[in-house]
């Protein structure tokens, strides 16, 4: 059973580590390694912003599995961007759904005013493609650069 929990520092490492993996950084704008410390840096400003949601997902067996990440605009609460990367020991066994599923949940709760949830895709990102579509997400527009948006209404 994997439960949802808001991010910690003791994630920081688990989150480093999947962030690096070769497969993750090809769906990502910027592919290159982040350093430990950078990402110690970021991770920290992370879990101190009021405009950023971070929340682990967690295996009572495994420990964490992966992350999702809701990212609003500085004084717009209705609209915000997600992000998701699960274990590279997870992937293809439905945690992704499960995480962000959950995680839209938590985010109706820790920020009820969110009206909407936007994705930005690239178009070979073919897991992420059938895993937003599977719960409601549509496609929007393309940002180019083979990036497209897909956004889910949550009224």
């Amino acid at each position: 059973m994997i439960s949802l929990v808001k991010a910690d520092i003791s994630h920081a490492r688990h989150v480093w580590l999947w962030r690096n993996d070769f497969d993750s950084r090809k769906m990502f704008r910027s592919q290159e390694l982040v350093s430990w410390d950078d990402h110690q840096d970021w991770f920290g400003k992370s879990l101190l912003s009021p405009t950023r949601f971070l929340y682990v997902g967690i295996d009572d067996s495994m420990g964490p599995l992966g992350i999702v990440r809701f990212d609003f605009m500085v004084n717009v609460k209705e609209f915000c961007s997600v992000s998701i990367n699960v274990s590279p020991a997870a992937r293809g066994k439905g945690v992704g759904k499960q995480i962000l599923v959950d995680g839209i949940q938590l985010l109706k709760k820790d920020a009820p005013s969110t009206r909407c949830v936007m994705a930005e895709i690239k178009s070979i990102n073919f897991a992420s493609l059938h895993l937003f579509r599977s719960l409601g997400f549509e496609y929007r527009e393309s940002l180019g650069a083979g990036l497209d948006l897909y956004s889910l209404s949550l009224f």
